[in-house]
């Protein structure tokens, strides 16, 4: 969890005035942890998901101390809103005996706030597919393995955080053998995003960390193995290195050639060749592989890195909202104009369509969702049917559509609207809706007069459970 501890207001009002941006970077991830669920209120529409993979593992004698090298991926997220609510990945329950040395924020417009230099935070933008973060660990040497650990979420730093998605992941430093795995696509980002029928290629690592003990054993019985994903890959081979006379390859197997050996201090990369579905729609798989030894110790290790394949009859939509008047009466109906277009270059006729809306209250700190929220189709393409919050059609021609939101506050707060749409011909799968939305305030009425303003911000989401008050340390 990120720690917390009091924060003046001045302090937070000038770290948040000094942003330092960060150069964007690119980099290697590997071996896949487990994520844990989304806390969002709707899963299957907004969906956060966060992976921990290990990029290397070295030992420096001098130290006594091991450099652990992570990499987080925010492999999908739509729910931080423009300018309201700030997304922020940190470190989660740093390991005793370890210390978090560096977190680099690798993906653009992810910058540290000089203050909270251990956190990546992204305001007045959508955080969504393949965002990079890497950490960077000193631990001391240890017999069990040691577990890692990020998290993402958003709030109002420093001190609202609404944690919505974790990863950890578990390394063995006394494993002889390690794995790792990178796939990039072919304009060379590591995003892992194809076209369909692309050429996917992966490189994979073995290497072996000079031991803490002295020069160790070496390993004469390996075996390599690579499994396709058929819903994003239609076939794919597993290579060694061009000169390699340790390992003998065929198909997605490789293994130690009998008589040869994998000394100490030694590294091998491996590359895996496959190709892209080409299907209508498309998808998010896994391509893994799984290193097994049994000489001198028995032992495994695996890898993966996530794929999604664009579907041959996907079409972008797009999303837009605002307030379509300036001041509210607590008590009294605000309604936002939403409007969904279908006009991207190319673009085909979406189908399975669905726009929902959702409010939330935002009282001192406590987050309430709005119940009674309607939304009506107003104009344009398509054959829509609107029920209570939402409006389905079963396809929308290429052009667009205008709904119209009614909220209504019945006490004093920030009224947080968001709408989003989503459709089965996705570029980017169905749990990855485009979204927007827009903040108001609700005053309380005047002695004196009826009504209350109201100033509105572009957005992208909003949250549907209490966020905790916290405050963030540097």
């Amino acid at each position: 969890m990120i720690q917390h501890r009091a924060v003046r207001p001045i302090v937070a009002i000038l770290a948040i005035a000094c942003i330092a941006l960060v150069p964007v970077v690119h980099g290697a991830v590997s071996e896949r942890a487990q994520s844990a669920p989304a806390q969002a209120a709707d899963a299957a529409q907004r969906t956060s998901r966060l992976s921990l993979d290990l990029v290397s593992r070295s030992y420096s004698a001098s130290e006594g101390k091991w450099t652990i090298v992570l990499d987080a991926t925010l492999n999908s997220n739509n729910i931080c809103i423009k300018a309201v609510f700030d997304c922020v990945v940190g470190a989660l329950n740093v390991p005793s005996g370890s210390t978090l040395v560096d977190l680099e924020c690798r993906s653009p417009l992810w910058n540290h706030l000089l203050i909270f230099r251990n956190h990546c935070l992204k305001q007045f933008f959508v955080a969504g597919h393949h965002q990079k973060f890497r950490f960077t660990y000193k631990t001391a040497p240890q017999a069990t393995p040691v577990t890692f650990g990020a998290e993402f979420g958003r709030g109002f730093l420093p001190y609202i955080f609404q944690q919505l998605a974790t990863a950890t992941l578990a390394v063995n430093l006394d494993d002889p053998l390690t794995v790792t795995k990178s796939c990039a696509d072919t304009d060379g980002v590591d995003d892992a995003i194809f076209n369909p029928g692309a050429t996917v290629t992966c490189a994979i690592v073995v290497d072996y960390p000079t031991p803490v003990t002295g020069p160790g054993a070496a390993v004469t019985a390996a075996t390599l193995l690579d499994t396709v994903d058929p819903n994003v890959l239609a076939s794919g081979s597993l290579a060694a290195p061009a000169g390699n006379t340790t390992w003998s390859c065929a198909v997605l197997t490789c293994v130690v050639i009998g008589g040869q050996q994998i000394d100490p201090g030694t590294s091998t990369t491996f590359t895996f060749t496959g190709t892209a579905v080409n299907n209508p729609t498309g998808g998010t798989g896994t391509n893994s592989v799984t290193l097994d030894w049994t000489v001198p110790t028995t032992g495994t290790a695996s890898a993966s890195d996530e794929i999604t394949v664009k579907g041959s009859g996907d079409t972008p939509l797009t999303i837009t909202k605002a307030a379509t008047g300036t001041s509210v009466t607590v008590g009294q109906p605000l309604t936002w104009s939403i409007t969904v277009n279908n006009s991207a270059a190319g673009a085909l006729p979406a189908t399975g369509v669905t726009v929902s809306d959702t409010a939330s209250l935002i009282v001192g700190g406590t987050t309430t969702v709005l119940q009674g929220v309607t939304l009506q189709y107003q104009s344009g393409v398509g054959t829509w049917t609107c029920s209570g919050a939402s409006c389905t059609a079963a396809a929308m021609p290429v052009g667009s559509t205008t709904f119209q939101a009614t909220t209504v506050a019945m006490q004093p707060g920030t009224i947080v609207n968001e709408a989003s749409v989503s459709w089965n011909n996705d570029i980017l799968g169905p749990s990855a809706p485009e979204v927007a939305g827009a903040s108001a305030t609700a005053d309380p009425v005047a002695t004196t007069t009826t009504s209350a303003s109201a100033t509105t911000t572009a957005a992208t989401s909003a949250p549907t459970s209490a966020p905790a008050r916290l405050a963030f340390t540097g």
